[in-house]
């Protein structure tokens, strides 16, 4: 079948203006700032570039980054900032660390309250508007063996994500867990159900210097720069359950303190 040819000066005259059209549209969108007319927002561009990270894209531009936003952990339990009267129970004071979790933490607390009561995993931005795009995981399970020198029960470890990329950890010791829980499952950010809190004896609770009687030993880590703890806690200060123990990502700081 022969097709109809446009006359030579038709085509020329057309490519010409297709190409200049090309040009001006083109360096448009390389300088248009974000939100211009026709072109699409950084927001509506979310993709993980791992760490905590999540990089923002533009038609024309060049892939920058920004940080996670502030996400913060609650209590699992009602109960106060450390032990009245022990200052060494409470990050301030140095409290220690238990030395097995993987990676290791950067501060920790003991929330003293009675056994068997429910452990529940609390973790939101500051920002609710975020909070869809947190997700919680399983990262570490230690049965019977929280301790330093063995026993002083179970002990958990929740990964904390933002939009999949890591930014933080949170371990809870001294539990009878829910065993349910399996490394790698997610679980609900918000209520879920990590076990309870372990009523030892003898032998079993790893010694004086890991058991002080029924509490949780709660550890914070942020994987970028260092977890901050709320800095309105005072040691044997009232908390309760879900209030806000401290920050994994946000305006933190270099080295472990109080929340800015």
């Amino acid at each position: 079948m022969d097709f109809p040819r446009l006359p030579p000066e038709f085509t020329r005259r057309h490519l010409a203006i297709s190409l200049l059209l090309f040009v001006v549209v083109y360096t448009f969108a390389a300088t248009a700032p974000p939100g211009a007319a026709g072109f699409a927002d950084p927001s509506d561009y979310d993709f993980d570039f791992g760490e905590e990270r999540a990089a923002l894209w533009v038609p024309g531009r060049v892939p920058t980054t920004t940080p996670a936003p502030p996400i913060w952990v609650g209590s699992p339990v009602a109960t106060t900032w450390g032990n009245a009267g022990r200052p060494g129970s409470t990050p301030a004071g140095g409290h220690h660390l238990l030395g097995k979790t993987t990676p290791s933490n950067e501060w920790a607390v003991d929330l003293p309250v009675g056994a068997g009561a429910a452990v529940l995993l609390y973790v939101a931005a500051a920002d609710p508007a975020n909070d869809a795009a947190i997700t919680t995981t399983i990262t570490q399970i230690n049965d019977d063996d929280a301790c330093i020198k063995g026993g002083g029960g179970d002990f958990v470890t929740v990964g904390i994500f933002f939009r999949t990329a890591l930014v933080g950890h949170v371990t809870y010791a001294h539990l009878d867990r829910d065993p349910s829980l399996t490394v790698g499952a997610s679980v609900p950010r918000w209520g879920a159900n990590l076990g309870k809190v372990a009523n030892l004896r003898g032998r079993a609770t790893g010694g004086s210097s890991c058991w002080t009687g029924p509490h949780v030993h709660l550890e914070m880590r942020a994987q970028s720069q260092a977890a901050c703890w709320n800095r309105g806690h005072s040691v044997g200060r009232k908390v309760r359950q879900s209030d806000s123990l401290g920050f994994v990502s946000g305006a933190l700081g270099a080295a472990v303190a109080p929340c800015p």
